[in-house]
């Protein structure tokens, strides 16, 4: 294993399916309040997701978090587009 697998472990970076659904909504560009009617949360509530995610990858912002998820294999390019 890899030092960067083995610190992937250790912060315990994995995203839960729903975390996964918000960030493929950032990736997009979605707002909040898009993500959330997408996928029937209130905005707020993406929001926290956001946070989270952030919190877990390690990443200033969602735009952040977005990149460093395409870098890890966490969210697939094709399907963005």
């Amino acid at each position: 294993m890899t030092a960067q697998g083995l610190r992937e472990l250790l912060v315990g970076d994995r995203l839960t399916d729903r975390e996964l659904e918000v960030l493929h909504g950032a990736a997009l560009g979605e707002t909040a309040a898009e993500t959330g009617r997408r996928i029937h949360l209130a905005a707020d509530t993406v929001r926290e997701y956001r946070k989270r995610v952030c919190a877990k990858l390690e990443a200033a912002n969602v735009t952040r978090a977005v990149v460093v998820a395409l870098g890890r294999g966490m969210l697939n390019i094709d399907r963005l587009l």
